[in-house]
């Protein structure tokens, strides 16, 4: 048996017959690294159901399986197997914290069968440039493979993301972009890039490589990582890289807008528009990237709070781990760690942000670049039906009756449309497109009030008062659609002939 650390391989070994203590020898470091408890998978089912039998009142709480290539073994389909009858039995799991492998994808696809399409798939392609991957020694799936997959995934309906990591040596802005768009060509469902963290006994991280490849570096918190023990206040702190020789630092604010977009515009909230665009004909990456311009550009409440993002992402970084503790010891400046204000997760705060204050207002933007953008392609009839879809999908999704105003959650909603919206929706392999579904259409629209509360009081209960934290850390593992009001057809369905 061998044991993986620091990028170094080495035998494991028992401390003693029957324990259930692992542990290994790291050449990089030369010492030994910590022990791993290895438990048999009958202990690991008996475990899960004991969490199952008292969490199944909250089933939104997330189950996170820390094994970063769980699905590549024959006994990690046991534990899947298992996991699908507590599902049955008590409704729990629903959603998953978990990395799966990058090999055996037809037993990964199996698993995710078995979950009920609950849990993600991640793909850590980190970049797609030849010359980075050659310097990180990584090798990743070949492009023709990846589609395959990606392929496959859509014949099943499971959700994927991908995560990119910026900057590394030799990546340019226009390498990351470019790989960006071949992933968004594959039907990646979201693209999450990462700053580069220079970990300690990692060849990033040495001077060798911070000199030749010029290596700028920064320090920040980790996310919501900081205390007051003992009457002291402690942080954890990483260091990250935010320049080299062939990617500047406003190229890198760059690449973390962009991302952020992705981060907001890819979510499920969104998915019709990935159904507009592809009826329309237009290139997704395209859209995205002026879609970005747009926003970077506008003067819109979808702006406002992606500017707010942006100016986040510098303040973040800092020159020392002196000057963090210098500034956030300081009394008042604390406090802005206790509420928030500093110190979180910057996709995740200010995509909830969008999602609670500017829902409707970002569909606004998206329609109006459809029509802009796809201007040429787009017939009277057409530009009608995405009107009407537009009226649709806000009155379903925007959620400012759920987290900004609580009188609304009582509230039934009457919607009437000149196109089936709801059904065109619905179709199964998107056979027929929106224009085809010009009949009236009357909706009743309202909110699920035991779900919805149910899921604020969970996430209140989990993660504190603060309604961005919640639903920032709640859509990280879960779906937005859980949220969205339950939308009825007063009139018969669309039958197509």
């Amino acid at each position: 048996m061998e044991q993986r650390f620091n990028g170094h391989y080495a035998p494991a070994i028992e401390t003693a017959r029957g324990c259930p203590f692992t542990c290994g020898y790291c050449v990089a470091s030369n010492s030994w690294f910590k022990p791993v408890i290895r438990f048999s998978t009958q202990r690991i089912k008996d475990e899960l159901t004991y969490i199952a039998h008292r969490i199944h009142k909250y089933p939104e709480v997330v189950l996170a399986i820390y094994d970063t290539n769980f699905g590549m073994y024959k006994r990690d389909v046991e534990i899947a197997e298992h996991l699908s009858l507590l599902q049955d039995e008590f409704g729990w799991p629903n959603s998953f914290d978990v990395s799966v492998g990058k090999t055996n994808m037809d037993q990964i696809f199996h698993i995710c069968t078995l979950l009920k399409n609950r849990m993600p798939l991640a793909a850590s392609v980190q970049t797609l440039n030849p010359k980075t991957l050659e310097v990180i020694k990584r090798k990743n799936l070949p492009m023709s493979k990846y589609y395959e997959i990606q392929n496959e995934r859509k014949k099943h309906g499971f959700f994927s993301q991908n995560e990119f990591i910026i900057p590394l040596p030799e990546e340019t802005k226009e390498s990351f972009f470019n790989g960006v768009s071949h992933i968004i060509d594959a039907g990646a469902d979201v693209i999450i890039p990462y700053t580069t963290m220079l970990l300690k006994q990692t060849p990033l991280a040495t001077r060798e490589y911070r000199k030749k490849y010029c290596l700028q570096n920064k320090f920040r918190i980790i996310p919501r990582q900081f205390g007051e023990y003992q009457e002291e206040k402690c942080f954890e702190i990483e260091e990250v890289c935010v320049a080299t020789n062939t990617l500047s630092f406003e190229d890198y604010l760059d690449c973390r807008g962009f991302g952020f977009v992705c981060a907001v515009f890819f979510s499920d909230q969104f998915d019709i528009i990935i159904r507009h665009i592809k009826e329309i004909k237009l290139n997704y990456f395209d859209y995205m990237m002026k879609l970005w311009d747009v926003v970077k550009s506008g003067n819109t409440i979808t702006s406002s709070i992606y500017h707010r993002f942006m100016e986040e992402a510098q303040q973040e970084l800092w020159e020392s781990r002196e000057q963090i503790y210098g500034y956030f010891t300081q009394p008042e400046n604390y406090q802005k760690l206790l509420i928030g204000e500093l110190g979180d997760n910057l996709v995740r705060k200010y995509k909830a942000q969008i999602i609670i204050e500017a829902e409707a207002d970002a569909f606004e933007v998206v329609y109006a670049l459809l029509g802009e953008f796809g201007a040429s392609l787009i017939n009277e009839k057409t530009k009608q039906s995405l009107q009407a879809a537009k009226q649709w999908v806000i009155a379903v999704r925007d959620s400012i009756g759920v987290f900004k105003n609580r009188d609304l959650l009582n509230s039934v909603k009457i919607l009437e449309l000149p196109f089936d919206i709801m059904a065109w929706y619905n179709q199964k392999n998107d056979l027929h497109p929106l224009i085809t579904f010009d009949q009236p259409a009357s909706y009743k629209i309202y909110y699920d009030l035991t779900k919805i509360q149910n899921l604020l009081d969970t996430a209140e209960n989990i993660f504190g008062d603060d309604v961005y934290y919640q639903i920032g850390k709640y859509l990280a593992y879960s779906s937005i659609k859980n949220f969205w009001r339950i939308c009825e057809p007063c009139n018969t369905h669309f039958k197509l002939p």
